[in-house]
């Protein structure tokens, strides 16, 4: 399975990959306010199938998935040297303090319900806006 590679760092280009549906609808919507383009992704083997032909500056993580959890997806990407920054998105604050959030390789990390102002913040320094 061979990833895009290529990327602008400056593009204002979002994944956002969570089973929850209303999560997805809601920051896409305000990202797409925020004039970025916003693709979403209801599970960790979706989002590796869009990485197959697309590739983002950011790519937003829900940790707790069914099948690949947010862990296992983060590894994938690190295992398959995309240039991205990963944020972790989770509703249980202490999956932060475990030893796979730690080994995973994240960028940052933010606990449900997730302040967007915030969050846009830490993703504009990413990627340099």
């Amino acid at each position: 399975m061979k990833l895009a590679q290529s990327m602008n760092p400056t593009q204002k280009k979002i994944l956002i990959v969570d089973d929850e549906v209303i999560i997805l609808e809601s920051f896409q919507l305000f990202f797409k306010t925020m004039g970025y383009q916003a693709h979403t992704a209801a599970s960790a083997e979706q989002a590796l199938a869009v990485l197959e032909s697309e590739s983002f500056p950011v790519i937003l993580i829900d940790l707790s998935m069914p099948v690949m959890d947010g862990f296992q997806l983060c590894r994938e990407i690190r295992t398959r040297c995309m240039p991205t920054r990963l944020v972790a998105i989770t509703g249980q604050t202490l999956q932060f303090e475990s030893p796979d959030f730690c080994n995973a390789g994240f960028d940052a990390c933010f606990s449900k319900p997730v302040n967007l102002p915030l969050l846009l913040d830490e993703i504009e320094g990413m990627i340099g806006k």
